[in-house]
C-alpha cells in the first residue's frame, strides 16, 4: 500500500509548488489537470515491465493459456451512441486520466494486477450522485482503457487466472455494473459495444422488474446473448442493519435468511437465463464469516467486494476487491488505472491479507518521516478509528495566512478542513471510515509575508479498513 502511496504522491509531483503539475518534469500537458480541488494532477502508470528495453518473452504452455480476445458474436448489439449525443448536460466536464499505454504480454500468475471497476447508474440528465455517473464521463472513461490498449478481461478468464490456468498481462482491467438500473442497457451497453469491451452484471433479482428504472429480464437476455455475464447481487439486496437485526434473532433465523438472499438468487437467475452463476456480489461489500462459509455450498466459486485496492493471484476468492466509481468522484477511476510494478515475490505495497493486517512493521520499509509538528493521527501510528479526526498543530508557525491552508487526503483529495485561529490548529473530521489501510495527508500554506507556498506530509495506519459502504442517503 505504501508503493502505491509513494506512487500517488510522485504524481503530486512530491512537492511541485502545492501541486503545480504542469511544472513538475514528465507531467503529463494534455489534458491539463483540474483544479487540485476537484482533482489531484493527471495519474501515471509505471510502464510495463520489460517495456522499453525489451520485453522479456513468456515461454508457451500447452496447460495455461492466454487471454483472449473477445469474439464479434460475443460483442453487444445495442445501437452506439456518438460522443455528440452524450455531450455533459449542464455540468462542468470531469477530467478523465490519459493512461500510458499497456503490455499484451502474458506473464506469470503471480505478477499479474486486476483492477476491477464497479458502476451502478447512468444518465446524462439526472443529477449526479455517487451511485449516478454522467453517461459522457463513463464514455470517456472507456476511452481511455481503449486509447492505452488496457486488457480488458471477462469474468471467465478472470476465474481461470485465480484459478491457476491462465495468464494475463502485467496490468488488467474488468468492469462490472451492480443492481440492475435500466440505464446500463440504454445508455452503457452502447459504450461497451462500440469499446468492444466484456463485461459483467451483477442483478438482485428482486429489482429485475422492467417497471420504471428497472432491466427487464428480456434486456438482461439480450445482453447476455451478445456476451455479458451474470453474477448474483443477493435477491433483495439488504444493507447492513437488516442483516444485523435477523443476526440478533439467532443463527436459523440468520441462516434462513442467507438461504434466501444468497442461494435463492443464483436458483432464480440460472433458472431465468439458462448460464452457469458462479460469483456473488455482497450488497455495499457487507459479508459474515457464515455467508463466506455457506457461498461454496451454493455452487459459487468467488464474491465481490468494495474494498478498493488491486486483485492478485493470492487474493483471497471470497473477498476479490473492487473499485466503485462514484459518479462525483472522478479521483477513484484514476486510482483503479494507476497501477505500480510487484516485487520480485509478486508482493506490492497493497496488503490483501485482510482487515486489520497492517502495522507498524509492514509500514516501516517506506514510512515518510514524522513533520516538525505535532499532528493527529501521530504520524506512522497505527488506530482502530476508521474515522478519524485529522489535525496538524501550526501554532509554531509564523505569519500564516489561514485562508491559504489546504489539507489534501489521498483517494479524497481537498477535504474541508477548518483552522482554529485561537489553537492555530488546522483539522478535519473524516466524514465516512477509510476503507484503505494507509493513509497519508498532505497540508500546504503560505504566509502573509511570502507567496512562497509551505507543506508537509505524514502517514498513518488503518488497522481495520472499512470492508462494505452505504450509499449516503440511504437509512442505515
Amino acid at each position: 500500500m505504501i508503493r502505491s502511496v509513494r506512487g500517488w504522491l510522485l504524481s503530486l509531483g512530491m512537492v511541485c509548488t502545492v501541486l503545480a503539475v504542469d511544472s513538475c518534469p514528465g507531467a503529463v500537458s494534455e489534458p491539463p489537470p483540474l483544479d487540485p480541488g476537484v482533482f489531484i494532477g493527471v495519474p501515471s502508470l509505471a510502464p510495463s515491465r520489460g517495456e522499453g528495453r525489451g520485453a522479456a518473452v513468456v515461454p508457451a504452455s500447452e496447460n495455461i493459456p492466454t487471454a483472449e480476445p473477445v469474439a464479434e458474436e460475443n460483442i453487444p448489439t445495442a445501437v452506439p451512441v456518438s460522443p455528440e449525443e452524450l455531450a455533459p448536460a449542464n455540468t462542468q466536464a470531469v477530467q478523465v486520466p490519459v493512461i500510458p499505454k499497456a503490455s499484451q504480454i502474458p506473464v506469470d500468475q503471480n505478477k499479474t494486477q486486476v483492477a476491477i471497476l464497479c458502476y451502478h447508474d447512468f444518465s446524462e440528465e439526472k443529477p449526479v450522485t455517487e451511485m449516478r455517473m454522467r453517461t459522457s464521463v463513463f464514455r470517456r472513461q472507456m476511452q481511455a482503457l481503449k486509447d492505452a490498449g488496457m486488457p480488458v478481461i471477462t469474468l471467465k478468464e478472470f476465474r481461470e487466472w485465480k484459478n491457476g490456468d491462465r495468464r494475463l498481462p502485467e496490468y488488467c482491467v474488468m468492469i462490472t455494473v451492480d443492481d440492475g438500473w435500466k440505464s446500463l442497457y440504454t445508455d452503457a451497453f452502447p459504450v461497451l459495444k462500440e469499446m468492444e469491451f466484456p463485461f459483467t452484471v451483477f442483478p438482485y433479482t428482486n429489482y429485475l422488474t422492467g417497471r420504471g428504472a428497472s432491466l427487464s429480464i428480456e434486456q438482461v437476455k439480450e445482453m447476455v446473448r451478445a456476451g455479458a455475464t451474470l453474477g448474483s447481487h443477493s435477491t433483495s439486496h439488504l444493507y447492513p442493519s437488516a442483516w444485523k437485526r435477523v443476526q440478533r434473532k439467532g443463527q436459523e433465523a440468520y441462516s434462513t435468511l442467507i438461504d434466501r438472499e444468497i442461494g435463492k438468487s443464483r436458483e432464480w437467475l440460472q433458472a431465468n437465463f439458462n448460464v452457469p452463476i458462479e460469483f456473488y456480489c455482497y450488497p455495499g461489500g457487507y459479508h459474515t464469516p457464515e455467508m463466506i462459509e455457506k457461498l461454496p455450498t451454493y455452487g459459487y466459486v468467488g464474491a465481490v467486494t468494495v474494498v478498493q485496492r488491486k486483485t492478485l493471484h493470492e487474493t483471497d476468492n471470497w473477498q476479490i476487491p473492487r473499485y466503485v466509481v462514484f459518479g462525483n468522484n472522478p479521483r477513484i477511476f484514476a486510482n483503479a488505472v494507476t497501477f505500480h510494478p510487484l516485487g520480485e515475490s509478486g508482493a506490492s505495497g497493497v496488503s490483501d491479507s485482510g482487515a486489520g493486517s497492517i502495522s507498524v512493521a509492514s509500514m516501516s520499509s517506506s514510512l515518510l518521516p514524522p513533520p516538525m509538528q505535532t499532528v493527529q493521527p501521530t504520524a506512522n501510528a497505527v488506530i482502530a478509528d476508521l474515522a478519524p479526526v485529522i489535525s496538524i498543530d501550526l501554532s509554531n508557525e509564523r505569519d500564516v495566512n489561514p485562508d491559504s491552508i489546504v489539507m489534501m487526503i489521498n483517494g479524497l483529495g481537498k477535504v474541508p478542513a477548518s483552522y482554529d485561529p485561537v489553537r492555530k490548529m488546522y483539522s478535519w473530521k473524516a466524514n465516512r471510515p477509510f476503507r484503505v489501510d494507509t493513509v497519508t495527508v498532505f497540508v500546504s500554506w503560505k504566509t502573509f509575508s511570502s507567496s512562497q507556498p509551505q507543506s508537509v506530509r505524514w502517514q498513518f495506519g488503518v488497522s481495520e479498513p472499512k470492508s462494505h459502504y452505504v450509499p449516503a442517503n440511504v437509512v442505515k
